[in-house]
């Protein structure tokens, strides 16, 4: 499921942060490379800050000291050719582990962010849901006299329409106790 921001048809759509997904992750191959490799040899220690790390969901703000401390590692073993690079996974298998138990520990949850992503998921279960269910026509009556008349519409409800074959039954079943 993408996130809201990178819907165009979504009010809350973000040029911006589509931008950065396409230049870093959707984009073509060469897009793609030249824009990380732009990442790996800027000299600048808050590049990646400002390109990457500021425009996290809000939701995983615990994970943005664990995400630094990956990019540092990937920063020493590429641009050196360090024992980081020779033994990267070791490094990140590591940090990602601190990141799984530092989490796990903290009871405190950012109730707020969390609540928001479930309503989004639930909304976009509904207006992906919405698509299978019969449309229903919204003409107005022709005049407001045939509203007087017309008897309540029951979606789907058998149970009360008296001329259904469903109440028929019941009502022989009544009559045979």
């Amino acid at each position: 499921m993408r996130r809201e921001e990178l819907d165009q048809s979504s009010p809350s759509y973000d040029h911006q942060i589509n931008e950065i997904v396409d230049r870093l992750f959707e984009g073509s191959d060469d897009k793609v490379k030249e824009n990380k490799v732009e990442l790996i040899l800027n000299p600048d220690p808050a590049f990646f800050e400002k390109r990457v790390v500021v425009h996290f969901h809000p939701y995983f703000e615990p994970l943005k000291p664990y995400v630094r401390q990956w990019w540092a590692t990937l920063l020493l073993g590429y641009r050196y050719r360090g024992e980081e690079f020779y033994n990267i996974h070791d490094h990140i298998l590591r940090i990602l582990d601190k990141a799984i138990i530092k989490i796990s520990q903290d009871t405190v949850e950012d109730d707020q962010a969390k609540q928001a992503e479930l309503d989004r998921r639930r909304l976009h279960k509904e207006r992906r849901l919405a698509t299978f269910r019969p449309q229903y026509s919204t003409t107005p009556p022709s005049s407001p006299l045939s509203l007087i008349n017309t008897p309540p519409h029951r979606h789907g409800s058998y149970r009360d329409d008296q001329d259904s074959p469903l109440a028929a039954k019941r009502r022989r079943k009544k009559l045979h106790k």
